[in-house]
């Protein structure tokens, strides 16, 4: 998938387009009070990120396009996973970027444990 895609979500007719840099670091930031241990792989925090989030990373994902206004818990899930794997699929540096932070996240959460138990 190359171009945008057209979705029609409760009443909202959406489109998602290629990642911007504004976008990105929006996404970051989102992610930068998420607890990560060093057992935490991609999967878990996709689905902090849809569980706890997913308002505002919809609002990421189709910004300017009222995503924020969906009451999102209301939306069937296949039509969440496809949004999210379509997602993934517009942009595919992105979930390799996140893999790369998460693995240096996880590894600094390891040391972290790893120091408060030879100090404790």
């Amino acid at each position: 998938m190359t171009e945008d895609k057209t979705y029609h979500i409760a009443g909202h007719t959406l489109v998602l387009g290629p990642l911007t840099i504004g976008q990105f670091k929006t996404l970051l930031s989102l992610m930068e009070d998420l607890e990560v241990t060093q057992d935490t792989c991609f999967e878990d925090l996709l689905n902090v990120l849809i569980s706890e989030k997913l308002p505002r990373l919809m609002a990421i994902i189709f910004p300017n396009q009222g995503a924020e206004t969906i009451d999102w818990q209301k939306v069937p899930y296949d039509q969440v996973d496809e949004v999210l794997e379509d997602f993934f699929v517009l942009n595919p540096r992105l979930m390799n970027r996140l893999k790369s932070l998460l693995v240096g996240l996880s590894s600094m959460a390891g040391k972290a444990t790893q120091s408060s138990e030879t100090t404790g």
